[in-house]
Parts: structure tokens; C-alpha cells; sequence
């Protein structure tokens, strides 16, 4: 899922005057989701990973994403 909306993002020039997000919120899932989204985060600014401690619920984790997001 990560690698496609990452695909969405790009080419960097044809977006760059348009201010976007992308909050990738882990609850330690064990399918690499988190190595795959700290991938992009670190060679794109407006990527950012927010890792969770447990499986807290979906919908503790978008209000997360929610507050994260700059």
C-alpha cells in the first residue's frame, strides 16, 4: 500500500507547488510496513512514519495520524 500511494506523489517537479502529507501510522504490524514507509520518509519530507506499541485500533490510529500531521 505504501509503495502505491508513493507512487501518487511523484514526479517530484510536477508537484512541488502543491503542499502534501503522507502520515503512515504502524501499530508494530509485522508485514514490513514500517521499514517500506521509513524508505520513502527519509528521501521525501513530506513522508512521515508514526509507530504505534500495539495493535490499538484503527480508529485510534487515524485520530494519531490526525495529530501528527504537521
Amino acid at each position: 500500500m505504501v509503495d502505491g500511494v508513493a507512487r501518487q506523489f511523484g514526479p517530484e517537479d510536477l508537484l512541488q507547488h502543491i503542499e502534501r502529507q503522507v502520515v503512515v501510522v504502524d501499530d508494530n504490524s509485522e508485514d514490513g510496513t514500517a521499514a517500506t514507509a521509513e524508505s520513502y520518509a527519509s528521501g521525501n519530507p513530506c513522508f512521515q512514519v508514526e509507530r504505534r506499541s500495539g495493535k490499538l485500533g484503527l480508529a485510534g490510529a487515524v485520530l494519531h495520524g490526525a495529530q501528527a500531521a504537521r
